[in-house]
């Protein structure tokens, strides 16, 4: 726990609104207007305890969330840095979350053998496969299909799923901790492969709208995270 020196004041009268879309197990709102889940605790920590300010939970679909943040509508998100994101966001020096990326494929693709030979993300754009993301995913963009890497996309990441079980991609290569709640909410667990190899981290960070009354807390923010907050790894259980 942080030891917080803020008076109880600014909590009260202070109040930074974190949007964010529904994705269990990451963020999800409770009935209490509460977020609830790994990211959503992690911030909490840092914003609640750590800076001494309340939290308003929003909801929305990602894409809105990135324009209200650009238009400082919302205070704050979280997400992997990206070129565009930095032009309206101050962003955490330190990650406050790390993911590990790993391969999705379909149990019965006939190349399953040499898919789960790739060891690197080069080696999906060797085999010529087609890689299923969504549009939000600003990992997958620099580190996949930036790569040269055949990209489509689909509306959300039960569609990851369902479009991949259809045929219409060859791979998915998302946070194990996202897909594995996935298959287990379409209850499709035998009918997709996790591979072993680890294609690489995404880095989750706090990001501030440069439109915001807040965006002077970036400098707390960083200090926390560097000095008294741990950067969390996403523990997937076997």
């Amino acid at each position: 726990m942080f030891i917080c020196i803020v008076i109880n004041a600014r909590a009260e009268s202070q109040q930074i609104i974190f949007g964010f879309p529904e994705n269990p197990p990451f963020s999800t709102l409770d009935d209490n207007a509460r977020c609830l889940g790994v990211l959503c605790d992690s911030l909490s920590e840092l914003v609640e305890s750590g800076l001494g300010y309340k939290l308003i939970f929003v909801t929305r679909p990602w894409r809105r969330i990135q324009l209200e943040l650009k238009a400082g509508t919302i205070d704050l998100m979280l997400a992997v840095p990206t070129k565009e994101r930095r032009d309206y966001a101050y962003v955490s020096q330190t990650p406050l979350y790390k993911l590990d990326m790993k391969i999705f494929a379909r149990a019965d693709d006939p190349r399953l053998q040499l898919i789960k030979q790739i060891k690197v993300i080069d080696g999906i754009k060797a085999l010529n496969l087609v890689s299923i993301t969504n549009s939000g995913n600003g990992w997958h963009k620099e580190k996949v299909q930036g790569r040269g890497v055949t990209t489509i996309f689909a509306g959300d990441d039960e569609q990851l799923i369902l479009m991949l079980l259809a045929g219409r991609g060859d791979v998915i290569v998302d946070a194990s901790l996202s897909m594995r709640y996935i298959l287990s909410q379409l209850k499709v667990e035998e009918k997709v492969v996790e591979l072993d190899a680890i294609m690489g981290a995404a880095d989750i960070h706090v990001m501030l709208s440069k439109q915001s009354s807040y965006r002077h807390l970036m400098p707390e923010i960083d200090q926390l995270l560097l000095t008294k907050l741990p950067v969390l790894d996403a523990v997937v259980p076997d």
